[in-house]
Parts: structure tokens; sequence; C-alpha cells
């Protein structure tokens, strides 16, 4: 059973623009997005479920992002002027603002620890 469900997403007054998106699409990413949010990592439920969210609206942006390219890929390619940031480059989470807010959380997290 999903800990978050389509609603409980577009009920947050962030994301009320994904309200077009396929449903489907969005419990997809809630789904796998609180696979990669370890349970470990956070001390506050609430903490966690911010974080799926956050990077479930980082996922469905860069997907957004990456069907508007699409059309002008053909182009980049030909002009030698295509990019894109895969999951483990470190800007990959900085192309949205969700992906920032997912790092700052994140960080707030681990920073602490790793503090002299």
């Amino acid at each position: 059973m999903s800990l978050l469900l389509v609603s409980d997403f577009l009920a947050i007054e962030g994301y009320k623009k994904f309200t077009t998106d396929d449903p489907a699409t969005i419990q997809f990413w809630l789904d796998r997005s609180e696979r990669m949010v370890a349970q470990e990592m956070f001390t506050d439920d609430r903490d966690r479920e911010e974080a799926i969210m956050l990077l479930t609206a980082h996922c469905l942006e860069t997907e957004r992002q990456q069907q508007i390219e699409t059309a002008g890929q053909a182009s980049a390619i030909a002009s030698g002027n295509s990019s894109r940031n895969a999951i483990g480059d470190p800007n990959y989470y900085a192309q949205t603002i969700y992906g920032r807010r997912y790092l700052a959380l994140l960080n707030s997290y681990i920073l602490p620890f790793l503090q002299i």
C-alpha cells in the first residue's frame, strides 16, 4: 500500500500545478520516490513525506522539461548542443525548485552528522 496518494500530493498548494497530469503517472512517481527516500534517513515522518512529494514533483517537472526539449532535440543534436543530466549527476536535482528543496531537506539531516 502506498504511503502517499495522488489526492494527498495534489492537496498541497505547491503541487497544484500538477492537477492536469495523469493520476497514474503521479502515483507511479509517488511510489518510486517512496522507495528512493529511505525511512531511516528521517527522524520525522512529516519530513520524509515532504521529501517524497518534493522528489515526485521534481521527477514530474523534469519529465515535462524533457517533453518540451524533445521537439528541439533533433536540431540540438545536429548542432552539437545536446545535454542531459542523469540522476547520478550532481546537477540533476538543481534542474528544478523541487529538486533543490529536496536536497536542502536531505542536507538538513545529513550535514549535522558531518560537522566537526
